[in-house]
Order: C-alpha cells, then structure tokens, then sequence
C-alpha cells in the first residue's frame, strides 16, 4: 500500500478546518466581547483555522505558527505574547481552553485559567485550573457578564 503523506496532510488540514463548532461558542464570544477584549490563543496552524476564525470578532489571535511556541512549552512564549501585547497583570486574562497545554501553559505564565471539561474527562495531568465548567455557558456568572 502507498502512502502520500502530504496527501493526508492536506485532507487532516481540510477536515479540521471544516469542524463543526460548539453550539455555546458564538454566542459566549459575542457577549464577552461586549466587555472584554476577547483573543483567540491557538496551536492550530493558520491553515487549519483559517475559515473558522472568520465567525468570530476576535480582538487579536497568536497562532503557535506566527509566534513558534505552543502552548504547553515551560517557556510560555505564546503566553508572554499575550501579556505583552495587553500590557496587562497576568491576572488579569483569563485563559479558556480544553486540554492540559491549556491549563499547563497559561498557569505557567500567572494567567487564570478555565478547563472546559465538555467530555466529564478526568484530569491525567497534574493541571489545576481555577476553574473547570462543561461549557462555556456557565463562564457567564464568573465573568460577570
């Protein structure tokens, strides 16, 4: 059997770019957004999320692709990015995510950090977030919004 691996690269780009999307995420991002500056803070290259990041009215995006760090490295490059570009206290962001490199990388940095745990997945990593929610509907009351 032959394989063509960038055959398969271009179908694993295509598929993950065509995703569907979480029924809470439009509507969380729109109302955050009305009080927030919301980013978008990725390790999927620009490619595979190019058509869905069109949805959304995001304040900036760092992509692991564009900075060279992803999110889960001990120097949380990607996450100094994000610090530096908001001129603002760690403590300040709250980083949303659904895996441990989330959870891992932000708290290195001193961000906050909220699990999305959709799955009722439990923790393999030594991750703490601040806080864990099953959808991003329940951020509502935490972020006052």
């Amino acid at each position: 059997m032959k394989y063509c691996p960038n055959y398969a690269t271009r179908v694993f780009m295509e598929e993950h770019d065509r995703a569907d999307l979480y029924h809470d995420s439009k509507e969380f991002i729109n109302r955050a957004n009305k009080k927030y500056k919301v980013c978008l803070v990725s390790d999927a290259d620009t490619e595979m999320i190019k058509n869905q990041i069109k949805n959304f009215d995001f304040d900036k995006i760092f992509i692991s692709e564009d900075i060279q760090s992803y999110k889960g490295e001990p120097n949380y490059k990607i996450f100094k990015e994000v610090i530096n570009h908001y001129n603002i206290e760690p403590r300040k962001i709250i980083h949303i995510g659904d895996s441990s490199s989330d959870i891992i990388g932000a708290n290195r940095a001193g961000i906050d950090t909220c699990w999305i745990n959709r799955h009722n997945y439990r923790k393999r990593f030594h991750i703490k977030p601040d806080y864990e929610t099953e959808s991003l509907n329940e951020l509502f009351p935490i972020l006052n919004i």
